[in-house]
């Protein structure tokens, strides 16, 4: 096995925190008239020459308002620009956020969604200047390549924010999660837990089926430092009685609030389920939230709640959550976080893959690595064959987080949505004639497509070969073929109705036109709207 590279976090950043950076404020409806902190990092060269850089807006995790921090500066050396910010309501004298922090609520979602637009060139800052007004012209934002990486919980503000906004957001590229809490039960870790060293796994959780099994949900009053005093818990030996040694505690969110306040808000299914079992006692503790309130809170706290919202405003969002063997915050061995949120846009047909594309793991890396996953996109991962799909231990994430932001810019940037990749993906020239884009291509294939059903594919080809030509939907199946015979050089046209195979009208959504002729392979993605 080829030994993997680890480098800390500070190999990233390094000292590029206090270089090439631009200090402004982000005007936003949360914010008031502040306004919100942002710092612009911008590489010395663009990732795509005179096409611009690529924009990634680190969002940090947890609970806590937080500030600027160097998380993810490290990406300009790939020749991106990388924008952090304050959150909402946060002050520290030297970054000033406007609002009322509301712990990842709806004024954060909204304050967000005001930093995203900012990066699209749709509003300008506080100043009334415009991104690309701000960063030199040598490294111009490529203000249609825009995504979110969303850092553990940072990875469910940035769904939220794409499915409550999927109007204004409509034109967000890509989202890449690292190991972010999606999922019912996931944000408190009710499937099990890592935390300082200590694992804990719950047993009521099925790492199979991916169900709780809330029978043995009990209620009872304890003292525990920190903590409200009504526990909500799994009754593990079922003897009625709580055993912390044995039985499996539930912990509420525990997050600071204005001056030194401490609030605590339970799970939303505990809350539910203990509800729902006649658990909770009469009257109703103080510390217990009622079921109105707990649905309420956690309706913009949960990506997994605005993933369909996300992908239906927003069909060409693509979407990437890297992942490892042990997570650093969950337990459960059937990872049921990542299974939900790739599932999540899968079902709802976007673009989806678990860990980056091994060809730009080695990219980011510098050597080749064999034993690297390589998922192909759209695959079939359950709970029960995740760990297949999960990065080995021993990378340092923020290389995964690298390659997945590279390949995610770069699909965009080129077009190129193929379920599975040979090398990095690298420019071809393009045109633009009429309602077509052309793609040549310099070995002899080319293909291009129009943009509304019926599509109409053109190709042409500079030698006799045996050409392939297929649409596949985005879990890889072919559902359409048109060619599949030797055939003379030239130019070719064929009509897609939007039906399958058989004749059946085919859903909406996105597909992929794959064009092989002989070793040669070229695919693009294509929206099929009828």
């Amino acid at each position: 096995m080829l030994k993997r590279i680890i480098l800390s976090a500070a190999c990233l950043t390094g000292l590029i925190f206090s270089q090439n950076s631009i200090i402004t404020q982000v005007p936003s409806s949360a914010a008031g008239s502040k306004g919100i902190a942002v710092k612009i990092f911008y590489p010395d060269s663009a990732r795509y020459g005179s096409a611009g850089a690529p924009v990634v807006i680190s969002i940090p995790g947890g609970w806590n308002a937080g500030g600027i921090t160097p998380l993810g500066v490290g990406y300009i050396d790939y020749g991106f620009i990388v924008i952090a910010f304050a959150m909402i309501g946060f002050d520290s004298g030297t970054y000033q956020s406007g609002g009322e922090y509301d712990v990842r609520g709806i004024n954060c979602v909204t304050g967000l969604k005001d930093i995203a637009l900012f990066a699209m060139g749709k509003i300008p800052d506080t100043s009334g200047k415009s991104i690309n007004e701000l960063v030199p012209n040598t490294v111009k934002a490529c203000t249609t390549n825009v995504g979110f990486l969303g850092s553990s919980n940072g990875g469910n503000l940035a769904i939220t924010a794409a499915g409550v906004f999927r109007k204004e957001l409509g034109e967000l590229a890509w989202i890449v999660n690292k190991e972010s809490p999606v999922g019912k039960g996931m944000p408190t870790a009710l499937a099990g837990w890592n935390l300082g060293g200590k694992t804990t796994i719950n047993p009521a959780f099925n790492n199979t089926t991916g169900e709780f099994d809330f029978k043995t949900l009990k209620y009872t009053k304890i003292t525990r430092p920190g903590l409200p005093s009504s526990t909500f818990y799994f009754d593990v030996n079922e003897n009625g009685v709580l055993d912390p040694a044995v039985d499996f505690m539930t912990t509420p969110l525990r997050y600071e609030v204005a001056g030194s306040n401490t609030a605590f808000r339970w799970d939303e299914l505990v809350i539910l389920n203990a509800f729902k079992n006649g658990i909770v006692p009469a009257p109703v503790p103080d510390d217990v939230m009622d079921t109105n309130d707990v649905k309420e809170f956690w309706k913009y706290r949960n990506g997994a709640n605005w993933v369909d919202s996300a992908v239906a405003g927003n069909p060409g969002l693509a979407f990437m959550v890297v992942a490892n063997e042990t997570d650093h915050a969950q337990s459960a061995p059937s990872h049921p976080h990542i299974v939900i949120q790739y599932n999540l846009f899968k079902n709802a047909g976007a673009f989806s893959r678990i860990n980056p594309d091994r060809a730009y793991l080695e990219y980011v890396t510098g050597i080749p690595d064999p034993d690297a996953v390589d998922n192909m996109a759209n695959a079939d991962f359950g709970y029960t064959n995740i760990t297949d799909a999960l990065e080995k231990d021993g990378y340092e994430r923020g290389l995964q987080e690298a390659a997945g932001i590279c390949e995610m810019a770069d699909r965009r940037h080129y077009d190129d949505y193929s379920v599975q990749l040979e090398e990095v993906i690298s420019s071809s020239p393009s045109t633009t004639i009429g309602n077509e884009k052309y793609i040549s291509l310099e070995d002899g294939l080319s293909l291009s497509y129009s943009r509304t059903a019926p599509v109409s594919i053109n190709y042409q080809i500079l030698e006799d070969d045996f050409i392939g030509l297929t649409v596949l939907n985005m879990q890889g199946k072919v559902v359409k073929t048109f060619v599949n015979k030797r055939q003379r050089s030239g130019k070719y046209s064929v009509h897609w109705d939007g039906k399958n195979d058989r004749g059946a009208v085919l859903s909406n959504g996105q597909y992929v036109i794959r064009l092989k002729a002989g070793k040669q392979e070229r695919v693009k993605k294509v929206l099929l709207l009828q």
